[in-house]
This record gives C-alpha cells, structure tokens and sequence, in this order.
C-alpha cells in the first residue's frame, strides 16, 4: 500500500509533477534506451569479428570472450526496460491525445493557488467586529 495521502497537497503535487515529468521525457528515455542497445549491439559485432578475424591464443580469446558476455548482460537489461517501455506506450499516448498532461499541469497551478490562499486566508467577520483574525480593511480616505 502507498503513503500517498490524496489529502495532502504536497503529495497529491509530487504524484501530479511525477505523472507530468513521466509524459514529458518517456520519449526521450525511449531513445536513450534505444541508442544504448544500438552502441551495445555494436559492440557485440566488433568482438564477434575480433573472434572471427583476429588470430588470438587462449588468453586473448577468453578475455574477449569474457567482454562479449559484459555486452550481453547489458544488452539484455537494456532490452528488458525498453520492453517495458513498449507496455506503456497505450497510457503514454492516451495521456497526451485526450489533454490529460495540459489538465495535470492544471491541476497543479491549481493546488499552487489553494495553498497560496490557504496561506493567506483572512476572516471578514459578520457580528463581532474586534477580532485578531479580522481582515484588515484597507484604508480608503484620501489626503488632499
């Protein structure tokens, strides 16, 4: 179960400017996943040509073998996130075509101004006049 609490106005921001910065840069972590299996891939095919090509002893040959299974790994992690990345690719573009990043952004303008007014709130009483939370009623005399 989350911490969140929906009541709290600074966690319902944070989950709000997290859903936002999720939108905003899922495209670009998208790409960024895709060139690192692409430099990963590259990688693979110089080592396989430096089997295939080069003349090397045993040592030389499990070293290169070795740094052929680095590739692998990191290849396969790399894959596995742009997999999911791929599952979230419907949420994504709901997110973006029905407006509810521009409604998110909204939202969080909005829960600025509650807090602001929160903040500030001030009390116009209706009988009892000599409060300490009676707003202060600006002064509208005018000195000629």
């Amino acid at each position: 179960m989350s911490d969140l609490d929906i009541t709290n106005t600074n966690d319902v921001k944070t989950l709000m400017l997290d859903v936002i910065y999720f939108i905003e840069n899922y495209g670009n972590i998208k790409n960024e996943i895709k060139n690192k299996i692409y430099i990963e891939n590259g990688k693979q095919d110089d080592y396989l040509h430096e089997i295939e090509l080069a003349k090397l002893n045993g040592i030389e040959l499990m070293q290169v073998s070795k740094k052929l299974k680095e590739v692998r790994i990191n290849r396969r992690i790399y894959k596995d996130k742009l997999e999911l990345l791929e599952k979230l690719n419907p949420y994504v573009s709901k997110f973006i075509t029905k407006g509810i990043l521009a409604e998110s952004k909204i939202l969080i303008e909005n829960i600025d101004r509650l807090v602001d007014n929160q903040n500030t709130r001030q009390y116009t009483p209706r009988v009892i006049k000599d409060l300490k939370c009676v707003k202060k009623e600006e002064n509208t005399d005018e000195k000629s």
